[in-house]
């Protein structure tokens, strides 16, 4: 649910984790996975403080692109 990818869990049978996911297609994450793009080039690091127009979080994973020539990273981000 984290990720958005809700469209692809089927609750229609018993499994793991099935409490969490159900609670979570009810009320919506506590959080989201977002990917993002600096604005300069550096390089995002895991443990650095995240903000964005949508919210504030951590980061998870960054590292620089070489297309981009800019740090891209993907962090968790509290929804407005």
């Amino acid at each position: 649910m984290e990720a958005g990818l809700g469209f692809a869990v089927s609750t229609d049978h018993d499994f793991v984790g099935k409490e969490t996911i159900t609670s979570q297609l009810e009320q919506g994450p506590e959080r989201l996975l977002k990917g993002f793009v600096l604005d300069d080039r550096g390089i995002p690091r895991h443990g650095h403080a995240l903000r964005t127009t949508n919210g504030s979080g951590t980061v998870t994973s960054g590292n620089l692109s070489p297309m981009l020539d800019r740090g891209v990273g993907m962090g968790y981000v509290a929804p407005p």
